[in-house]
């Protein structure tokens, strides 16, 4: 069983410093959002779709 779905990282320097960065390992859905809730929710729908099959045909 795996404990971790995605990671969630804040841009400290550079021309995006303040930005989110969120991926989801099962499948690799990413995303750069403005605030750290956006992020968690950008790991928890991704990985939602991807238990669910939402995106197999």
């Amino acid at each position: 069983m795996q404990d971790t779905v995605g990671r969630i990282l804040k841009t400290l320097h550079g021309t995006e410093a303040g930005t989110w960065f969120w991926s989801c390992y099962e499948g690799g859905a990413n995303g750069r959002v403005s605030t750290k809730d956006e992020a968690v929710f950008g790991v928890e729908r991704a990985y939602t779709r991807r238990v669910v099959k939402a995106d197999w045909r």
